[in-house]
């Protein structure tokens, strides 16, 4: 064979194996704790976080939170940015531009995906991500209508993703209603974003029982929870043959902890579509965890160990972090 037919067959062998090359790509969620700017919006309650409010909330606090923010984030994806950040309490669609502007976050130019929600409080859930890797192709914001009809909650956010290669990845980012007043008590309220949640999963699913679906947030229940194991379906055995699977169901010690006990409120639920080693994308196996780092805890006196290091008790300046954990997992993109 002439010289300029072997550089042929090995431009060809390389073009090959570059389109068939394997991208690992991280994912995060991360409830960062009453993410507010400085300023009293006259839409929602935000008045504990300025500047004449007992909290003394200011420029400085604020520009470190960011940056706390930040170093999370981009620690827990390792040495390059997540592809794909979901966020719940942020104020607004400004706090989410100051976020990715911060050093640490400039290595993904992030596109934003947000909307002020119904919350009274305005804490709000936001999509952040890479559009080097992911175009947005769909978005969409879900209601939850909850059993109290003047009661309100922030929506559901389903974002459909197509990576450079044509795959479709459905996301949707959840923070449930709180357990204030009792989990008992306040059940009902995390059942109806749950009926929510699962009537858009079930239209997807009816379309393509194949389709690759992320749901992540903070459920405010546990995996074993009614919500979530019932209403919503999402299933511990990974060797589910369809329907959800919950990743976050047996990771310790948790993701957040209350009265010296960790659970783990946050989680990442998939579809089995996610798992099948031929959709394109695939969730790593064992790569769902918490981003338990020294920087993110503190020691509790009280209960004898360490807890996620939030940045306020009350009215009380900490200066931490957040009161949850950053959660991960790792997709292997064909």
């Amino acid at each position: 064979m002439k010289a300029h037919g072997w550089v042929m067959l090995i431009y060809l062998f390389l073009v090959a194996a570059q389109s068939h090359a394997q991208r690992l790509e991280k994912v995060i969620f991360y409830n960062v704790e009453n993410l507010f700017d400085t300023i009293d919006a006259s839409t929602h309650m935000d008045e504990a976080f300025t500047p004449g409010a007992a909290k003394k909330w200011n420029t400085a606090k604020y520009e470190e939170k960011l940056e706390h923010l930040a170093w999370a984030i981009k620690s827990a994806a390792g040495e390059e940015c997540p592809a794909i950040v979901g966020l719940c309490e942020v104020e607004n669609r400004t706090v989410l531009s100051d976020l990715v502007s911060q050093p640490l976050l400039t290595c993904s130019k992030y596109s934003i995906l947000h909307r002020d929600s119904p919350d009274e409080r305005g804490i709000d859930v936001g999509l952040l991500y890479n559009p080097a890797t992911f175009e947005l192709v769909d978005s969409a914001w879900l209601q939850v209508a909850l059993p109290d009809k003047g009661d309100k909650t922030r929506e559901i956010l389903y974002a459909s993703l197509k990576e450079k290669n044509g795959h479709e990845l459905h996301v949707f980012i959840n923070h449930w209603p709180s357990r204030w007043g009792g989990q008992k008590e306040s059940e009902g309220k995390r059942v109806a974003a749950a009926k929510a949640l699962s009537a858009a999963v079930d239209k997807i699913l009816k379309q393509d029982a194949k389709a690759q679906i992320l749901i992540m947030g903070d459920f405010n229940d546990t995996p074993s929870d009614k919500s979530i194991s019932k209403t919503l379906g999402a299933a511990a055995k990974t060797n589910a043959k369809e329907g959800l699977v919950n990743l976050f169901t047996y990771v310790k010690p948790g993701t957040h902890a209350y009265n010296g006990s960790w659970s783990n409120l946050d989680q990442m639920i998939v579809s089995t579509g996610l798992l099948s080693p031929t959709g394109g994308i695939k969730v790593v196996e064992n790569s769902a965890g918490a981003f338990h780092h020294e920087q993110l805890l503190y020691y509790s006196k009280k209960f004898g160990q360490k807890f996620p290091s939030r940045s306020y008790g009350k009215d009380f300046y900490y200066g931490g972090y957040s009161d949850h954990l950053p959660i991960k997992i790792e997709l292997v993109i064909e």
